[in-house]
């Protein structure tokens, strides 16, 4: 496998879940991310691991929508809308966002937006080992987590 779905990556974020979890935070994935995942499945050299992997992509946006669903793993929570995309691409193209990929400048906007929207002090982190998207983070993080390469 490559990327971040080498196993000690998979073990390590799946760690970090468990304890947010665990502590009762709420976690919010922005639509985008399931873009990003879907690249990173796409890249899975052996198909049976590929195909497995997009099962498993494909489970958890289902459930992740899925109104019936009590307790959910994470909120799904939306992609720019078309005004948006339009004034992300503009500020992108611009070089206002620190040279982030479109989809990490878009993780990065709506981390920012979630953060300013918060009534609370909510910590607002990015699970990321990418460290220009990780800058783009509004809290940093005690100890963040570092793709294994």
């Amino acid at each position: 496998m490559t990327g971040a779905f080498k196993p000690p990556n998979v073990v390590e974020v799946r760690k970090r879940f468990v304890k947010a979890w665990d502590e009762q935070h709420a976690i919010f994935v922005p639509g985008v991310c399931i873009l990003e995942w879907g690249n990173h499945v796409a890249r899975i050299g052996d198909p049976a691991a590929r195909d497995e992997a997009a099962r498993l992509l494909a489970n958890e946006v289902r459930e992740a929508l899925n109104p019936t669903q009590k307790q959910r793993k994470f909120t799904l929570v939306g992609v720019p809308d078309l005004p948006g995309l339009a004034a992300l691409v503009e500020h992108w193209s611009a070089g206002e966002v620190d040279r982030l990929g479109l989809v990490d400048s878009a993780i990065a906007e709506h981390a920012r937006n979630f953060k300013k929207a918060a009534l609370t002090q909510t910590q607002v982190h990015i699970w990321t080992g990418d460290a220009a998207l990780k800058r783009a983070e509004p809290d940093s993080e005690a100890a963040p987590w570092i793709l294994l390469s």
